[in-house]
């Protein structure tokens, strides 16, 4: 009898390691996240000059934002958490990277479904918006480990509120490894 009864708990025991043990690697196991392929990083990495050119032309747009912004009405907020920005909209990040945005109801409810991201360079483009679609949750992202090609990346991001008054940023964002 006492036989059986031990045989109960080591037959309980290891079943139990085993399922702990499977369940472990899911967890471990996690998926990249790629917010870029190699290719479109090298169509969107700017170089040096357009490097300097996007610093100048976003200090330009910003200055010119606060001087018109008792009569403009804009649409949310968009409050970028992680990584951390600089002042001028520039983001330096390592990769791989945490990634939160809050979006901030000013004149309306946020839209979600209005969000664009794109990567930009010159002519080309990249929408990014599906990659962060997963990340939503109510009126911010958040996703964790992003791994990001390495380099200088010109990155706009749009929002309305309900109403139709839309916000757009462009950010800098150098990314090292």
């Amino acid at each position: 009898m006492k036989f059986r009864h031990y045989w109960h708990i080591v037959l309980f025991i290891t079943m139990w390691a085993c399922v702990l043990y499977y369940f472990q690697g899911l967890l471990w196991a996690q998926k990249s996240l790629d917010l870029l392929s190699p290719q479109v990083a090298d169509q969107l990495r700017l170089t040096d000059e357009e490097w300097k050119e996007s610093g100048i032309r976003i200090r330009k747009n910003a200055a010119l934002r606060k001087t018109m912004a008792a009569s403009v009405t804009e649409g949310p907020q968009i409050e970028i958490v992680k990584p951390i920005l600089a002042e001028d909209n520039t983001i330096e990040t390592q990769t791989p990277a945490d990634i939160t945005i809050f979006f901030h109801e000013k004149n309306g409810p946020v839209d979600m479904t209005s969000l664009s991201i794109i990567g930009k360079k010159s002519f080309f483009s990249k929408s990014l918006t599906d990659f962060f679609m997963k990340f939503i949750t109510g009126t911010h992202i958040e996703a964790e480990k992003v791994n990001i090609p390495s380099g200088r990346f010109l990155i706009d991001v749009s929002i309305s509120d309900i109403n139709g008054l839309t916000t757009k940023e462009t950010y800098r964002m150098k990314v090292s490894k």
